[in-house]
Order: structure tokens, then sequence, then C-alpha cells
């Protein structure tokens, strides 16, 4: 694009001719321009500026002047010759001058040059490919695909990506994405840039994820298999807790075609823990943890006993247990009426805040009567294996028995 930029001359008898450069002048090329008048005037005088400075000649730049026109004449073009031009005439106290805009166009040179690259499976990659010029260089990517070698133009994609300066970003790699491919940067101007390079992918492989069974109970049989997705005859090793794990009366290992299982029996509470699978090959390792829970049934700690106690006195009811995931208490009384078991309700209005449920399972009675005598029986379940079930029998001495005979509440 030309840029003309005219001021009005003080004597319309004295005006330049509009001048211009070459629509595309090119790097190392040759131009011209001539500046004259509209009218011949005698005893002209020609100048040359560029960007308000005085134009000098030099071994590129040559200014010829004749009595009716003055001739530029630069050769070759280099990119400092981009400005904007100025020719002034003066002729007997008059003056004018017109300015033309002269943009030298570089054909694209490298600034970042693609080279090979390699890349692990899975992972993402970026060639660098960007050129500078004038105007500025457009970069475009192709692969040679197939048998055939066809040339596949790039374009973005999910996975595809060329950025504005030109480079190319490939997302999750893989074995398909192995190959030639080329890099082209132009503008137009002089001889487009290429560059061939390979990208090569290391097909590495992953422990697939496993599990154990969930709920599993102590005393059962457990195993789990660890396996990967690729990587030849590879070597297994098993960690529990982040500590090696070995064979013995209750842990094997089977190995065989790339599969390694890990059987567990009977498990235990002890068994409980992170369990690392860790697969070796080619110099090439990976590894998967996953989590045994192992569930126990309740066990007794201190199983309720008999009391005997005075009347308005305090008494627990002991119960306590043990077991995964953490039992649950209840408490329930004998009825003599009809030979069953109710439920004991803690903040039920009848027990005037006397009952109290502990946090480790016992149950706590105050201010005795001889309404609280009876059988009570302490339930214990956590859903794994059978519930545990304990009666004990309260005495309360010192009150009369009669006080209290309707005071059987629950």
């Amino acid at each position: 694009m030309i840029f003309v930029k005219k001021s009005q001359a003080s004597d319309v008898n004295l005006k330049i001719q509009s001048f211009i450069f070459p629509a595309t002048p090119i790097i190392g090329q040759r131009v011209n321009t001539m500046c004259a008048t509209v009218i011949a005037t005698d005893k002209m005088e020609f100048y040359w500026s560029k960007n308000g400075s005085d134009l000098k000649k030099s071994n590129r730049v040559q200014i010829m002047a004749f009595p009716q026109f003055s001739s530029l004449i630069i050769d070759p073009l280099v990119e400092e010759d981009s400005g904007n031009y100025t020719c002034t005439v003066m002729s007997k106290g008059t003056s004018d001058t017109y300015t033309a805009a002269l943009n030298v166009l570089t054909p694209p040179v490298w600034i970042h040059k693609p080279v090979d690259s390699e890349g692990n499976s899975g992972e993402s990659i970026l060639l660098n490919c960007e050129g500078l010029g004038k105007p500025r260089p457009s970069s475009k990517w192709t692969k040679l695909s197939g048998i055939d070698k066809e040339v596949k133009t790039l374009e973005n994609t999910e996975n595809i990506h060329i950025h504005l300066n030109g480079s190319l970003e490939i997302r999750q790699i893989d074995k398909e994405t192995e190959g030639y491919y080329q890099c082209i940067v132009s503008n137009g101007v002089g001889t487009e840039l290429k560059k061939d390079v390979n990208i090569k992918v290391i097909d590495t492989w992953k422990v697939q994820p496993f599990t154990f069974l969930n709920g599993s109970k102590i005393g059962q049989r457990i195993s789990t298999t660890c396996t990967t997705t690729g990587g030849k005859n590879p070597n297994f090793e098993w960690l529990k807790d982040g500590k090696d794990l070995k064979e013995g009366p209750t842990i094997k290992f089977i190995t065989m075609s790339g599969v390694s299982t890990i059987i567990i029996e009977p498990i235990s509470e002890s068994d409980t823990g992170n369990y690392t699978c860790v697969a070796k090959s080619e110099g090439i390792s990976d590894a998967f943890t996953a989590t045994l829970n192992v569930n126990v049934p309740p066990e007794w700690l201190t199983t309720p006993s008999d009391k005997e106690a005075l009347s308005d006195d305090t008494v627990i009811m002991t119960c306590e247990t043990t077991g995964k995931p953490k039992p649950i208490t209840t408490w329930e009384k004998y009825n003599d009426m009809d030979g069953k078991y109710y439920p004991i309700v803690s903040d039920s209005a009848a027990h005037q805040n006397r009952i109290f449920f502990l946090k480790n399972g016992s149950l706590k009675i105050t201010e005795l009567n001889k309404g609280d005598e009876g059988i009570y029986q302490c339930v214990v379940s956590n859903d794994i294996g059978e519930s545990l079930t304990k009666s004990a029998t309260l005495r309360v001495i010192g009150e009369n028995l009669s006080c209290c005979k309707n005071m059987f509440y629950f």
C-alpha cells in the first residue's frame, strides 16, 4: 500500500506532479521514481528528504537532477529504506513539496526453526515454527500420512492447536502421532521457508487400576490382580503401606503372563492398609495403590454384669465392645408382664433425665428407685457377622417396692 501526503504550493504555477514507488518493492531489488512539476518553469531546484531529514547520495542512493525533473534511484533496496520520501522544488521564491511512502517488503527468515522431537504417549508436544518478514509471514503445517505418504494439511482440532506464531502443539500424543511433519512459512515475498521434522512417540504403559472387594470380612479370602496396559514381560513387586510385602502363611503371589495376583487368606484386621503394585519393564516403571479395609464383627471388651445398688444411688451397667465399623449399642429392659424386652429411650419423659447412654456403650442410671430393678439387655451390632447380646440383673436396695410398683417404663 502506498501512503501519499501532499502539501499546497505557494504559487499555483509551481506544482509537483504526483509520484509513487512500486506497490511491492522487495528487498534487493531496484526502485526509482521521478519528481517533476506540472508546468515547466525556469531555474528549478530539487531537493530530496527522508522522514524529514536530508537524503544524501551513497553507493546505493542516486539523486539525478535535470532542468525539469529529478530522479531518485535506490539499488539495491534494504529494509531500512522504508520511509516517507519528500521531493521539494523551488523556483523564483516559490516552492512545493510532495511525499510518497516506500514500504520495502522482505521475504521470511527463521526466528524459530522446528527440530525433531520425541515424547511419551499421553503427553503433549510443541514444535516451534516462526518466521519474520514484511508483511508478517503465516505458517502452515502438513503431515505425511499413510502408506502412500499422502500430504495432509493440519488444522485446529481437539488435540491439535496451531498457535498464532506458527508453532504446532499436539496433545495426548500416541503412536499414530508419529511421522514426518513439514512447516511452511510464507508471506508472498521471495522464497517460502520449509522445514521437515520427525516426531517419535515412546509407547509408555501404565499399571491398570485395581480394587479390593468392598465389605471384606475378617476370616474371608481376598484377592486382587495387577496388570499393565503394555510393556514386555513386566516384573511385579507388592508393597503394603510403602514397605516391601513378602509371601507368608496368609499371603501368596501368583505371577504369570504379565499378570500378578495377590491372595490373602484368611484376612485379619491387621491386613487393613494400602497395597501398591509396582511394575517394571524396559527401563520404565509404574505403580498403582488400592486400599483394603477389613471389617471386623463386634467383640466384647467388657460384658454386662449383675449389679446391686442403694436407692437414690447411681449405677453403671457396663457394655463395651470393639469392631469395624464401630458397633452400635442399644439397651433393652425385660417386662415381667408379657415376657418381652423393650428398648430403653433415654429422653423419655418417664425417665425424668435419669437415664444416660455413655459413649462406650454402657448405661448410666441416676437416683435409683425400685422401679429401676429388673433385667437389662445390651445388644451390639455393626452389620458384620452376628450381633452380641448379654443381659444382667439390677437390684435396688433400701426402698419399699410397693411405692414404685407402677414405675415400670420404657
